[in-house]
């Protein structure tokens, strides 16, 4: 039987599980597992070579050198690693936050969003306001400008089309995101995909592997569900999404399912520990929109 290996971020597991759905794919390759890139160091050198110099096909997002990566941890140099007659097929670090434009992370802080930290909350806390406050303010259906929905939504689908095109991938999904992101909600926050997402993109894999069968079927686990975020009441109606959502309810860690109160409430208890004015210039530094929208309501 032949491997494959899937070289990215936390988006490899399930592009992995989703490909392996299909039971003609799954009946020729079996998957040679790499733990996510930003969980790789220089103890798992030996093991991403071997496995990479085995693999009859390597699906990779185009990862770079930095001060905490290895060149021998980065995609062109796995590259020239691949056997004579392996298949290499890219594809990109699937990032949209046109839902959720306030999402970010956090210096690297853990909440019980894992990494997410929503910025209005941050700011709310951080400029005094108590949770009723801050649970009356994310909810008003005129929170965000019009103008400013769609300009943010447009800004984050052009970045991710211009890395595409920048890093020459293989397999882009810039155009699917656009033509569907209004209808069905794709993301379950900024770098989680949903499902219909990795079937776009596991169905085109297998048509480039060569599948007489290319098909996934629609429904069924993403595999990315666990950290879920609601999109923002006036976000949905400045965007016209046709999706029903449910805004209050969360996934949180540990696969808890939260309502947004008790959601703010352990946000806030976990900003409170922190510098307050800190995190407040980090706001308007990072998010300036963010700050901007609130110092003009409150």
């Amino acid at each position: 039987m032949k491997k494959f290996v899937v070289f990215a971020n936390c988006q490899s597991r399930a592009l992995a599980k989703t490909l392996l759905e299909n039971k003609e794919f799954s009946s020729q390759y079996r998957w040679d597992y790499i733990p996510p890139v930003q969980n790789l160091n220089n103890s798992h050198i030996h093991e991403v070579l071997t496995k990479v110099r085995e693999t009859d096909l390597f699906i990779y997002q185009p990862v770079a050198k930095s001060p905490n990566r290895p060149i021998e941890l980065t995609s062109n140099f796995l590259l020239g690693q691949i056997k004579e007659g392996g298949e290499t097929i890219s594809f990109p670090s699937i990032y949209f936050d046109g839902y959720f434009p306030h999402l970010q992370t956090l210096k690297g802080t853990v909440s019980v969003l894992n990494l997410v930290h929503d910025y209005f909350i941050v700011y709310a806390c951080a400029i005094g306001l108590c949770e009723e406050q801050c649970i009356s303010l994310i909810n008003r259906d005129d929170l965000y400008p019009e103008t400013l929905s769609r300009q943010l939504a447009e800004q984050s689908l052009q970045k991710l089309k211009d890395r595409e095109i920048a890093e020459g991938i293989d397999m882009p999904v810039s155009d699917f995101i656009a033509e569907n992101y209004i209808r069905n909600k794709l993301f379950n926050q900024f770098n989680h995909p949903k499902r219909e997402v990795f079937k776009y993109l596991a169905e085109g894999i297998l048509k480039k592997t060569g599948m007489t069968d290319c098909y996934i079927n629609l429904t069924g686990d993403s595999h990315l569900d666990m950290i879920m975020t609601p999109v923002y009441r006036s976000t949905h109606k400045n965007l016209h999404l046709k999706f029903e959502e449910d805004f209050e309810t969360y996934g949180a860690k540990n696969n808890l399912i939260l309502k947004q109160k008790r959601v703010i409430e352990k946000l806030y208890e976990s900003y409170r520990r922190s510098d307050l004015n800190e995190l407040k210039s980090h706001v308007k530094n990072t998010k300036p929109f963010v700050a901007k929208i609130v110092d003009s309501i409150i």
